[in-house]
């Protein structure tokens, strides 16, 4: 256990750093560049016509010197020579390609890869495909939960059943590494053992606030998700921190922090890096703390499978060119427009209460949808109360459609629905669009919003309060996301989650918000 001394956290964070920490960061740089001339390809026209397109050059495989009767070596057979006297055209996407590979073959060297053949025979094949770049900068899944009745003998028995879990997933003792691999593209291979608790290294810090930080014994109830975001989250470095950033500096993709406080309480982080899943592979992370805790036999979680690997989180039904509106060079556009406006987001804690949220879904279900989720009415009131975006996006799990083939499977198994923000807001509308899966057809995405960066995300991670346990006669009180997941992000963002037995919880960045509407009516 590494025993790390509360400091005062610093109130003020820096807001005005993110082109800096993109040009400083090579890894990043990287995979810009190849998104980019990816774009360039996919934009430019398969070939143009002669009258547009004509190059003084003609390309022939003779030798250097036409009357030389001397055999061509086979070193040479391959070696094109230039003829001047006819004009063929050139393939414009051709030209881009080669680009593409250049600016591949250059970025990659700036990786500086240490992966020897036997490591990488070893890995986890974790990820590949045109949405990787998406993931590699996607922040780390973690939450907070504040709990009471913790002693000794709770940090013992947490820190074993985290070793064990560890143990028995041998991917969360592992580095990210990027391997460029031609035609494929990237892989992210994930190497086992590099963070190994049999050698000592502990998955568990402990930072000790007892004599520092004030006691969540004198805190409201109402007022617990104020108190871990001003007095625990400075505590804990980098909580969201992307893959890329763990890869630049070889950090552990899965780590916990307890943070003890006075009259025995503590505060449990536990963060995972994206790369490895998704929420709900998060969550079986979590069931199988509960399981090894209370003696229960742990349900597996299958890793390493190739569909997990090759799964792309774009909507099924794009075509390449709403690939590109919605990841690529527009959508790069957009959130470069956002940057300039990111000092006026601020991230925001909502209470909801679940009686009122039960209440509205009696009231507001149709015919054609009997029963409507919590979900369904805290998205339809957040896209009612949001006057800065055209578009929204949730995310979809693939396991309900595949629940046998992708069933106790890990990784990111998921796909990004957008949908239009007037759509969403209304509870019935948008469980109509989660049953059909999509609302845009093909071709059809708009351009516009991603260019201006009205484009915003809406992420469910509701999920019962037991899924974080309770060690020893502890019991948890209230439960957060870390609020670097919006506070760093330069587009509407709002993730859904469950505070405690009364309340849902919402943390948004929203640019404007009115609460007027439903969101005002099923607030705490």
């Amino acid at each position: 256990i590494n025993l790390v001394d509360a400091q005062k956290p610093n109130s003020q964070q820096p807001k005005h750093l993110v082109v800096f920490m993109f040009l400083r960061h090579p890894v990043l740089v990287y995979f810009v560049l190849v998104l980019l001339s990816r774009c360039v390809v996919s934009f430019l026209p398969r070939q143009v016509s002669r009258s547009t397109a004509r190059c003084p050059l003609k390309i022939s495989t003779t030798p250097t010197t036409p009357h030389s009767t001397a055999p061509i070596s086979p070193a040479h057979e391959n070696i094109t020579h230039i003829d001047s006297q006819e004009q063929p055209y050139i393939s414009l996407s051709s030209l881009a390609g080669k680009l593409q590979g250049l600016v591949k073959t250059v970025a990659t060297s700036l990786l500086h890869l240490d992966v020897t053949e036997e490591e990488l025979n070893s890995s986890y094949l974790v990820h590949q495909g045109v949405t990787t770049p998406i993931l590699l900068r996607a922040p780390s899944v973690g939450s907070f939960s504040l709990v009471r009745g913790w002693t000794d003998t709770s940090l013992e028995s947490f820190t074993k059943t985290v070793t064990n879990v560890v143990t028995s997933n041998p991917i969360l003792t592992g580095r990210a590494v990027s391997i460029f691999c031609g035609n494929r593209g990237n892989e992210i291979h994930v190497i086992p053992g590099a963070f190994d608790p049999d050698s000592g290294y502990s998955f568990v810090d402990v930072i000790d606030g007892r004599d520092r930080l004030p006691s969540p014994e004198a805190v409201k109830e109402s007022e617990y998700l104020q108190y871990i975001d001003e007095h625990i989250q400075p505590l804990v470095p980098d909580p969201c921190a992307p893959t890329l950033k763990q890869m630049e500096h070889k950090e552990a993709l899965f780590r916990t922090k307890v943070v003890l406080l006075p009259d025995q309480y503590a505060c449990i982080f536990i963060g995972m890096s994206h790369i490895l899943g998704d929420i709900v592979t998060y969550t079986a992370l979590m069931d199988q703390l509960s399981s090894l805790h209370d003696a229960r036999k742990p349900r597996p979680i299958k890793w390493n499978n190739a569909k997990q690997a090759s799964h792309q989180i774009s909507a099924e039904n794009f075509s390449e060119r709403d690939t590109q509106v919605m990841y690529g060079l527009p959508f790069l556009l957009g959130v470069s427009a956002n940057l300039w406006r990111k000092t006026n987001r601020e991230h925001e804690y909502l209470s909801l209460s679940k009686e009122k949220i039960n209440a509205k879904r009696k009231e507001l279900c149709s015919e054609e949808n009997s029963s409507l989720s919590s979900n369904d009415i805290i998205t339809a009131a957040m896209c009612e109360a949001n006057k800065s975006s055209d578009i929204f996006a949730f995310t979809r799990t693939m396991r309900e459609l595949h629940r046998k083939e992708y069933k106790d499977m890990g990784g990111n198994l998921y796909v990004e629905v957008p949908f239009a923000k007037t759509a969403g807001s209304n509870p019935n509308d948008f469980r109509q669009l989660i049953k059909r899966g999509w609302y845009y057809d093909k071709n059809e995405l708009p351009l516009m919003p991603f260019l201006t960066g009205k484009v915003g995300r809406i992420t469910s991670c509701v999920a019962p309060v037991s899924v974080h346990m309770a060690f020893g006669e502890s019991e948890t009180v209230c439960q957060e996301p870390p609020h670097d997941f919006v506070y760093m992000t330069p587009f509407d963002n709002a993730v859904i989650f469950t505070m405690d037995h009364d309340h849902i919880g919402v943390m948004h960045n929203f640019q404007e918000i009115d609460k007027s509407g439903l969101l005002g009516e099923i607030m705490a």
